[in-house]
């Protein structure tokens, strides 16, 4: 059973790294971000929150070059 846990972790971490590249892509999918964020919450809290901060600095950059166009 312990094998089974350290693969769940393992592709939470992936999917955080993922996540954490396509966050610096401007034109990133926030449906998609959205997405992965209720899968964190599934996953664990702390994931969520991550994937919560990563989605609003997206958002934020969206709208700065927005103000700036």
């Amino acid at each position: 059973m312990p094998s089974i846990k350290l693969i769940k972790k393992t592709r939470i971490d992936k999917i955080i790294f993922v996540s954490e590249i396509t966050a610096n892509k401007p034109d990133i999918i926030i449906k998609g971000a959205i997405k992965r964020m209720f899968l964190k919450l599934k996953a664990n809290f702390n994931g969520f929150i991550r994937e919560f901060l990563i989605l609003s600095k997206h958002i934020l950059i969206k709208i700065f070059k927005q103000i700036n166009l």
